[in-house]
């Protein structure tokens, strides 16, 4: 049974525009990602891709797009991965309501 479902998985991804475009190296702006996290935006678009083609609903996989987007953004950007990643020992700054 698992069988059937990883071919069927896989036959959906191989027909899918996002596989194609994945494997053609369409995603440039991914670079920026370790080996690892590219392995883990594929698993995890993979899965949202075969689920928004069975169900039609494409927001998860819509969600999970942009935030792999935004994680490589920052990735390629050291000094803005350094400004979210510090550990902000600074005095809150109260704010004043406008």
């Amino acid at each position: 049974m698992q069988q059937q479902q990883d071919t069927e998985q896989a036959q959906a991804l191989q027909a899918s525009s996002f596989a194609t475009d994945f494997y053609a190296g369409d995603l440039t702006w991914a670079n920026p990602l370790t080996v690892v996290e590219r392995e883990d935006m594929k698993r995890e678009l993979s899965t949202a891709h075969v689920a928004a083609m069975a169900t039609g609903d494409w927001s998860t996989y819509d969600d999970a797009l942009s935030a792999w987007r935004l994680t490589a953004e920052v990735a390629g950007d050291p000094e803005l991965e350094a400004d979210l990643l510090a550990d902000d020992d600074a005095e809150d700054v109260p704010l004043r309501r406008p």
